[in-house]
């Protein structure tokens, strides 16, 4: 397995399995959805299944938010949270040009389109988990150092 970054193709390290939510979802379902899955994002797409935006869980802060007037109980929909302007890279993207945007960007997901159509997603943790494989792969097992006052 490769550690460069440059070397790597974004289709390798991608999660193709992707929660999705659609634009005139409850805002609720997305709370839902979060909560149920573990996850702290997903992409909103259309029928088509073309990115129109993504949703997170700072977005669903505001949500409740003192003198917000929607909510989930008032009937909000996903499409009045979501950040409309999406980062994404086709799938011919580097591994090194994901972590380039992350970082110039600071964002912990990018997803990965065929045109505007969603095939998958690269989070920070993808990369960490990518990085952690490679260095087994070299060196066995990697040790746990603990700090100070640490057992």
């Amino acid at each position: 397995m490769k550690l460069d970054p440059d070397a790597v193709g974004v289709t390798d390290v991608m999660r193709r399995d992707v929660v999705t939510l659609r634009p005139d979802a409850p805002i609720g379902e997305a709370i839902e959805l979060f909560e149920d899955r573990g996850i702290s994002g997903a992409p909103v797409v259309d029928e088509d299944g073309e990115v129109r935006g993504v949703v997170s869980a700072s977005d669903l802060l505001a949500v409740n938010a003192p003198g917000e007037e929607t909510d989930a109980a008032a009937g909000g929909v996903v499409s009045d949270w979501m950040t409309p302007n999406v980062l994404s890279v086709g799938e011919d993207a580097s591994l090194g040009e994901v972590c380039d945007l992350m970082n110039r960007e600071t964002i912990h997901r990018v997803f990965v389109t065929r045109g505007r159509r969603l095939i998958g997603v690269v989070s920070t943790t993808d990369v960490v988990r990518h990085v952690a494989r490679c260095s087994s792969a070299w060196s066995g097992d990697p040790e746990i150092v603990r700090g100070p006052g640490e057992s």
